[in-house]
């Protein structure tokens, strides 16, 4: 039996918020957040959903900011 997981780390989502700054400065998709409410409203998702089998991966798991969702 594989066990797959649905949720990712602190440590990973350190990973994926790391991933997505740009000169000090974090991003969505290509909007930047505003740095007083990044980790309040910040949510992290699959890119290929789960339930389609997408890997609970840094990979596959960018941030999705509640305002400048596309």
């Amino acid at each position: 039996m594989v066990l797959l997981k649905r949720q990712i780390s602190e440590s990973e989502k350190e990973q994926v918020l790391a991933q997505q700054r740009r000169n000090e400065v974090l991003y969505c998709f290509d909007r930047p957040v505003n740095r007083l409410i990044e980790r309040r409203t910040v949510e992290f998702h699959h890119i290929k959903p789960f339930s389609e089998d997408g890997p609970t991966e840094v990979v596959n798991i960018p941030i999705e900011w509640q305002h400048c969702n596309p």
